[in-house]
């Protein structure tokens, strides 16, 4: 049975239709959208899990000092204040309990948050801007 000439045409045409192009299209809309909402969400995420992990790391940096020198770092500022931290950040840097490399990593990523220092603890931890 000979093929229609409607058929024939069709058949040697290369490309795509336009209701293929419309679906792509579409499909790629709805991906970008799904990006757009979920990728600040993993990056603040990532950038807390960045501020856990240095503020364990300058409470480590605190108890070796703290057993090396038979005290806790002493500083200026009230306690559970980020100023608090910045003198113990920088005291443990003098000391060479911290690279002073990475003086620049020891500030919180999180947005509006800031590390904090309890002197009577010897701890650090994340907290709100106030």
């Amino acid at each position: 049975m000979p093929k229609s000439k409607k058929n024939k045409k069709r058949s040697n045409q290369k490309g795509f239709t336009l209701a293929e192009m419309l679906v792509t299209l579409i499909i790629i809309g709805v991906l970008a959208g799904v990006m757009i909402v979920a990728v600040p969400q993993i990056v603040n995420r990532s950038r807390t899990q960045v501020d856990k992990a240095n503020a364990k790391q300058v409470t480590s940096a605190v108890t070796l000092y703290e057993a090396d020198q038979g005290a806790l770092p002493v500083v200026a500022a009230e306690t559970n204040t980020n100023a608090a931290y910045n003198q113990v950040v920088q005291l443990l840097i003098t000391n060479k309990y911290l690279k002073k490399e990475a003086d620049e990593d020891y500030s919180a990523k999180a947005k509006d948050k800031v590390f904090v220092y309890d002197k009577d603890e010897g701890v650090v931890s994340v907290a709100d801007k106030e």
